[in-house]
């Protein structure tokens, strides 16, 4: 078997940039869901509140039992909410993987978000000092060390997301839940 050829670094770059717009677009994608579920959570709130402070005399009217589960409906929809609100704002809120850069600090230069320059006296020289001592190589671990980064910022809103749109279906079948108490208990 021939050995085969090593890879240009630039072959690397062209791959790992692609990674990076990559899992870019699937951060955007996962804030608009989380975005869109908040969205949700609003409307049914909103039905939920509209219909309470109309309910008139059906309230009292109501058996003890449509009242207990009217009430209870009610209670699994607020402790739903509050979770999956919790969490889809948990996935927008800006996310820095600080675990993950201090597994991996020592393999890069910290270029592309350098955020310890801005500490420095002259931010502009200290990045470009930095660009100017960087070979093929050792653009190829910055790039590494992005990808790696997005890839656990979207690893972690990504699950975030997932967990509140979990909840998210339980505060719904509550809601439909406490409008089928109150239809019943209107008729």
């Amino acid at each position: 078997m021939a050995a085969r050829p090593p890879v240009a670094p630039e072959s690397h770059h062209q791959l790992l940039y692609a990674a990076i717009d990559d899992i870019g677009e699937s951060v955007r994608g996962n804030d608009a869901k989380a975005y869109a579920a908040l969205v949700l959570h609003g409307l049914i709130l909103t039905a939920i509140t509209t219909l309470v402070t109309h309910l008139g005399g059906i309230y009292q009217r109501s058996t003890c039992v449509e009242q207990v589960l009217g009430l209870s409906s009610l209670a699994v929809v607020l402790a739903c909410f509050l979770v999956s609100a919790w969490l889809l704002i948990d996935a927008i809120t800006p996310y820095r993987p600080e675990k993950l850069e201090e597994r991996i600090k020592r393999h890069y230069e910290h270029v592309f978000f350098p955020t310890d320059i801005f500490q420095a006296f002259d931010p502009h020289a200290c990045m470009t000092k930095r660009l100017s001592g960087m070979d093929p190589l050792k653009v190829r671990d910055e790039l590494v060390a992005e990808t790696l980064k997005l890839g656990d910022i979207l690893r972690h809103e990504s699950n975030q997301t997932k967990l509140g749109y979990y909840w998210l279906r339980y505060e719904l079948v509550a809601a439909v839940g406490f409008l089928l108490v109150v239809s019943v208990a209107a008729l």
